[in-house]
């Protein structure tokens, strides 16, 4: 009841020195994943990166790809081995356009289209090329199917 753990209090000081000491090289690296990931979808026809121009943290983007519902593009990413998500955590599974895109002066279909994808302190840049590969499978496919169903 009342007495402070010292040794808790000792040991959380110096979790928070060893974290604010990586923090910087820890958000360095996340930025070159996510810088990464950008300039690898930068050729890729429909995609659109949210608020490219604006600060954002290091390991986070925000995606949409034309005529493509957010969450089906995230079933298919799953199937390949890839987490991402539809939105934000805290509205995630809603089925809900997000209303900051909405806000931002997105259309629902364009809101309706976004992923988000976060980066780690595990992601390699192997990994970003990994997940670049799968995206633009996922995409040719899609292509491919619209082509067939033209026909």
């Amino acid at each position: 009841g009342g007495t402070e753990s010292l040794a808790g209090v000792v040991g959380f000081g110096r979790a928070a020195e060893l974290a604010l000491a990586e923090m910087q090289a820890h958000a360095t690296k996340l930025r070159d994943l996510r810088e990464r990931f950008e300039q690898g979808i930068a050729g890729l026809p429909g995609v659109q990166i949210f608020a490219a121009e604006a600060e954002r943290l290091p390991d986070t983007v925000q995606i949409g790809v034309a005529q493509f519902d957010g969450e089906a593009l995230v079933m298919e990413l799953d199937k390949h081995g890839f987490a991402v998500s539809s939105g934000s955590a805290c509205h995630s599974g809603s089925g809900k356009p997000s209303h900051v895109l909405l806000a931002m002066g997105q259309n629902e279909t364009v809101a309706r289209s976004a992923v988000r994808i976060s980066f780690g302190r595990e992601n390699t840049r192997e990994d970003v090329d990994k997940l670049l590969a799968a995206l633009r499978r996922i995409l040719e496919a899609r292509q491919q199917h619209a082509r067939a169903v033209a026909w």
